[in-house]
């Protein structure tokens, strides 16, 4: 035997949405936008601010005298793509929104800074 669910209708409610519908110029209106007249900027300007976000100096001073090297599990000088593939693996691990801590972020991109700047010298 088969039985159908048919919901209950709920009595005195209005029919459509109480609320005045907003158009989209609107909604646009209310996301936050930037600032463009000068342009977006160029991706050479935006590469060296990202390599720049962690000097040399702030990272030897977050590691101390640990080893970037055993921070990140490696035991000889990796490659570019295994520096970073484990650096993205131990970011999703240690990651403040993942539950990790943040002074363990800190540490681990320091580690991950200092040895891609080692590389880059190569």
């Amino acid at each position: 035997m088969r039985v159908s669910y048919q919901p209950e209708q709920k009595k005195n409610m209005p029919i459509g949405n109480p609320k005045p519908k907003k158009s989209f110029a609107e909604k646009l209106a209310s996301y936050p936008t930037y600032d463009t007249r000068e342009g977006y900027g160029n991706i050479h300007d935006w590469r060296a601010a990202w390599d720049h976000a962690m000097g040399h100096d702030e990272a030897v001073g977050i590691l101390g005298a640990q080893s970037p090297l055993t921070i990140l599990g490696f035991t000889c000088m990796p490659t570019e793509s295994d520096l970073k593939k484990r650096y993205r693996e131990m970011m999703l691990l240690n990651h403040p929104d993942k539950g990790g801590s943040e002074e363990q972020c800190k540490i681990i991109i320091a580690a991950y800074s200092e040895l891609k700047r080692r590389l880059t010298k190569l």
